[in-house]
C-alpha cells in the first residue's frame, strides 16, 4: 500500500479504518490495515 499512495494519504485513509473498522472486518481487495492490528491479512 505504502507505493499505491503517498504518505499523507496513506495516513489519512488508516485513521479512517482505525475508526472504523479496527478489527479489520473488510480486509479483502486492496487493504489498508488497522494501525493496531498487525495480524491483518493483506490482500
Amino acid at each position: 500500500m505504502r507505493r499505491a499512495y503517498p504518505a499523507a494519504k496513506l495516513a489519512r485513509l488508516t485513521a479512517v479504518k482505525d475508526a472504523y473498522d479496527p478489527e479489520n472486518v473488510f480486509h479483502l481487495n486492496q487493504n489498508i490495515r488497522p494501525s493496531g492490528h498487525a495480524g491483518a491479512v493483506a490482500s
